[in-house]
């Protein structure tokens, strides 16, 4: 499931895209909770695309239902008589993201989140690369690189460098 929590809203039926932008509350939240546990996203503006109605997120585990609030006012259907509960194809936040995982935190320009196979992938700049730092207590290690996926069915990381300068620092107990 994903909950969403931002200023404004725009909701577009025909492309089945809602466009959340910080406004007055001054960031979007979006919260997505499925196998790998429960995930945090904080950005500036995110975009959440349904699949077409009738259609059910093909993974297992959680159906990738939306519940959406700006401000005060929930995404509603046409009559405007009950909230969206749809499968989402993907989430795609933009603008001082960060997101926090179970044990882990990363940080970025752009993240985009496929709910057919829970990944996340984070984007930066060439200035600001993305980072993911391990929170955990065994091993609190950074990495950056181009881009960086974090694989919520196994909690692990891939990073593609593009020919770019990749780094992992880790720290060890003693």
């Amino acid at each position: 499931m994903i909950r969403v929590r931002s200023g404004d809203l725009h909701y577009s039926e025909g492309e089945r895209l809602a466009h959340f932008r910080s406004g007055s509350v001054g960031s979007v939240t979006a919260e997505t909770t499925g196998t790998g546990g429960t995930a945090t996203v904080v950005s500036q503006e995110a975009d959440v695309k349904l699949l077409p109605e009738g259609t059910n997120s093909s993974h297992t585990g959680d159906p990738g239902a939306v519940r959406a609030q700006a401000g005060a006012t929930r995404l509603s259907g046409p009559s405007g008589a009950a909230p969206i509960n749809a499968s989402i194809d993907n989430l795609t936040a933009r603008g001082h993201v960060i997101v926090d995982w179970p044990d882990r935190r990363g940080s970025g320009d752009k993240l985009v989140y496929v709910g057919d196979d829970g990944n996340f992938t984070l984007t930066g700049t060439s200035s600001v690369p993305p980072r993911i730092t391990d929170l955990s207590d065994r091993s609190q290690g950074t990495v950056t690189g181009s881009v960086l996926i974090y694989h919520s069915r196994d909690g692990s990381v891939s990073v593609e460098g593009d020919g770019v300068k990749t780094e992992t620092q880790t720290r060890s107990r003693k």
